[in-house]
């Protein structure tokens, strides 16, 4: 969700369709990279994945960016 030119939420599924070689997780740590160098702000993050191990991937990773920034 933007707000304006600022991304304000992103929601994350870990499968990204059979033409894509990257899954959701990789889009993750991209989103992850940003927010650290501070090239975007901390987006609210939801993951609504059906896979249950790339969900628990994805919100324990959600979970640490969380704290790092909040520091």
């Amino acid at each position: 969700m933007l707000d304006g030119d600022e991304i304000i939420s992103i929601s994350f599924d870990n499968d990204l369709g059979l033409m894509s070689t990257e899954q959701g997780y990789d889009v993750f740590k991209y989103v992850e990279q940003l927010v650290i160098r501070k090239a975007i702000p901390m987006p609210n993050i939801y993951i609504h994945t059906a896979n249950p191990a790339a969900a628990r991937q994805m919100e324990l990773a959600a979970k640490r960016l969380q704290e790092l920034m909040s520091e």
